[in-house]
């Protein structure tokens, strides 16, 4: 079964590009390990969290897209939206300790609001983050490889088309 994930904003960011280059001036079949973009789906349950620690990702496995639901897509387009669960600087250096390269969310940023912490671990480490996906939860027990690709565009981020392949 294929899944569609993604929601009217969802973003991709990216490390980034030598030089200060945007996005637009890479060419994104060569300049880029396209691998960032498609892995194994190792989601994890945490809704009802709010500050998420190491602890709380379980066991972490290189080379997986690292899918945190925590139920947050449901308030899209509200006030509460703005306020998501978050990961800790602690949460991020452990992804990326772990091999973890791509982290994806259910929420509008990994970070605090007025952090960039988490972004700035994961994308200095080579990694990726996906941003306001929804649907994450029907990826729950099950195994699922996600692929999210981005559009070539000016600036530090781009929109995504996000599908899960559910086996």
């Amino acid at each position: 079964m294929v899944s569609a994930l993604t929601y009217k904003r969802c973003w991709w960011r990216p490390p980034k590009p030598p030089g200060g280059a945007t996005l637009a001036d890479l060419d994104l079949d060569l300049d880029l390990d396209l691998e960032l973009f498609r892995g194994e789906a190792a989601v994890v349950d945490l809704r009802g969290s709010r500050e998420i620690g190491p602890a709380d990702l379980g066991e972490l496995r290189p080379g997986v897209v690292l899918v945190v639901c925590t139920g947050w897509s449901a308030r899209f387009g509200t006030p509460e939206y703005l306020e998501p669960p978050w990961l800790t600087d602690d949460a991020a250096r452990a992804v990326v300790d772990a091999g973890i390269r791509a982290l994806a969310v259910d929420t509008l940023s990994p970070d605090p609001r007025g952090s960039l912490a988490v972004h700035e671990i994961v994308l200095g480490a080579g990694g990726v983050i996906v941003e306001n996906l929804r649907g994450v939860e029907r990826l729950l027990g099950h195994r699922a490889t996600l692929a999210f690709h981005p559009l070539a565009l000016a600036g530090d981020g781009s929109p995504v088309r996000a599908v899960a392949e559910i086996a």
